[in-house]
């Protein structure tokens, strides 16, 4: 699939945005600990990137559909990287300063927000109906493998250059997204991107409760799966290891989830929308509250491995399900669901791990056991989709 053109553009727009979205995440984390030395300064930095995505979701309708092309998108990542990029040249003039740090993380967040909900809309525009599924699944797991090299490649440069740095690295990676889609933009012009996109009143939302229903499922989901986060402190507290520990079950997870990706893009079928979607939310709690029963380092790696595998079936299903959709609705959409899941991510990363630490186990147990009642919940609620969840 990545030596077709238009795939490999869009797989190479969206890993390259993620690792500088990653990127600037950590950068920013870690300017504002070392100017401030404050825990709550630190995690309303995290709160000062996720909030954007909040707000454009539920109050930008009319700004979406404006951005709705590849040229657009492209424009966007260009201002992205003039954004990260200015942050060094700054400093050579003034010290960094935490109120500067968190206007950058604002204004990259809001334009995050209009990236990425318009980039997976504009997909199903460039493959075949039947192959949307194998190119979601090829995408997720570039972002996958984006997320997890984006923090080991920032502590190996952490060691050889300043923090600054990574802000111009940061650009460097806004800067090849945009040129991946400037090119496809000139190269293709699918009928469906080209008209303005219409306003939507989201009557598929409305009329389609399971879609309201796994979306709201994704949200929460995520707020508790968050707990991830004090996967190092699980591994010191109950084995008394080190960051070679931490290292290897990190692997493990995304060597899973690459796994996962393959079979998620490859059978036949996924089953019915959302039985299907919720089902493997359940199977998700399930390993994740596992790791806190773990008896010994080698079975948290099996159980991280199977965890991991579990992780990419929610996201294809889900955004398959979605891409189904006209492309005005489909924005819409999509960015409701990423409104969902940046709010989870931003409330559970001021929350879990501070719950987390108290009693990591038992941390761990209870988010998974909350995760898969509330795909329970889920499943039990919504009804069913008019028609099984396979490739058209």
């Amino acid at each position: 699939m990545l030596r077709r053109p238009r795939p490999c553009a869009l797989w190479t727009a969206q890993t390259f945005s993620v690792i500088g979205d990653r990127l600037y995440m950590l950068a920013v984390a870690w300017l504002v600990w070392d100017a401030s030395r404050s825990a709550a300064l630190l995690g309303l930095a995290a709160v000062a990137g996720g909030l954007p995505y909040v707000l454009v979701g539920t109050a930008g309708r009319r700004v979406l559909p404006r951005l709705a092309s590849l040229r657009a998108l492209a424009a966007v990542d260009a201002v992205r990287a003039l954004v990260a990029v200015a942050l060094p040249v700054w400093w050579t003039v003034r010290e960094p300063s935490v109120a500067v740090l968190f206007a950058v993380a604002v204004l990259l967040g809001t334009l995050g927000a209009v990236f990425e909900p318009n980039l997976k809309a504009l997909l199903p525009g460039f493959v075949a109906p039947s192959e949307i599924r194998q190119v979601v699944a090829l995408l997720d797991a570039g972002a996958r493998v984006a997320r997890f090299a984006a923090p080991g490649a920032a502590a190996v440069l952490l060691v050889v250059v300043p923090a600054q740095t990574l802000y111009a690295i940061d650009a460097a990676t806004f800067v090849v997204s945009a040129a991946a889609l400037a090119t496809l933009g000139r190269a293709t012009a699918p009928a469906e991107t080209m008209r303005p996109a219409a306003r939507t009143r989201l009557p598929a939302l409305r009329g389609r409760p399971e879609l309201t229903c796994a979306i709201a499922v994704h949200g929460v989901a995520t707020l508790l799966t968050t707990v991830t986060i004090a996967l190092p402190i699980l591994v010191t507290a109950r084995f008394h290891a080190g960051a070679s520990a931490y290292a290897t079950a990190s692997a493990c997870i995304g060597a899973g989830a690459l796994l996962g990706n393959a079979l998620a893009g490859h059978l036949r079928s996924l089953g019915r929308f959302p039985a299907s979607y919720c089902a493997a939310w359940v199977a998700c709690g399930l390993m994740l509250g596992s790791l806190g029963l773990a008896p010994t380092p080698l079975a948290l790696d099996a159980l991280c491995v199977l965890l991991g595998i579990t992780t990419p079936f929610m996201s294809v299903i889900l955004q398959t399900a979605l891409s189904a959709f006209p492309h005005a609705d489909r924005i819409r959409l999509m960015s409701l669901d990423v409104t969902a899941v940046r709010a989870g991510e931003t409330a559970g990363m001021l929350f879990l791990p501070l719950l987390a630490s108290a009693d990591v186990a038992a941390g761990f147990v209870l988010s998974g056991a909350a995760t898969a009642a509330v795909a329970l919940a889920g499943w039990a609620v919504a009804p069913s989709a008019p028609r099984p969840l396979t490739d058209p």
